[in-house]
């Protein structure tokens, strides 16, 4: 679950870009993207040959949040990362119904 990866300057929409490639490689079950700038990793996901219904992309944190409740089962990791300022606290919060 990738939020957006803020103060790249110049590099911010390849930087993206490059992770969407990348996490079609990678064999992950799912792509998860909340904020605009994370939005374009997801579309270069599904560019990169990733299902579309894989790598879905959110406005808020409660959205991929309440996605994330239906699709995790027992024994799932998911792994959260963005910049501090993409808030990905809040969507773990919401997930483990702390919200």
């Amino acid at each position: 679950v990738v939020g957006d990866m803020l103060e790249l300057g110049n590099q911010e929409h390849s930087a993206h870009q490059k992770l969407g490639v990348e996490a079609a490689q990678t064999g992950f079950d799912y792509f998860i993207t909340v904020g605009e700038r994370a939005g374009i990793a997801a579309k270069a996901a599904v560019q990169s040959g990733m299902a579309e219904d894989r790598a879905p992309s959110f406005d808020s944190h409660q959205a991929a949040a309440d996605f994330l409740k239906k699709i995790l089962e027992p024994g799932d990791c998911a792994l959260f990362k963005g910049s501090r300022g993409a808030g990905m606290e809040k969507v773990v919060k919401a997930i483990m119904n702390q919200d």
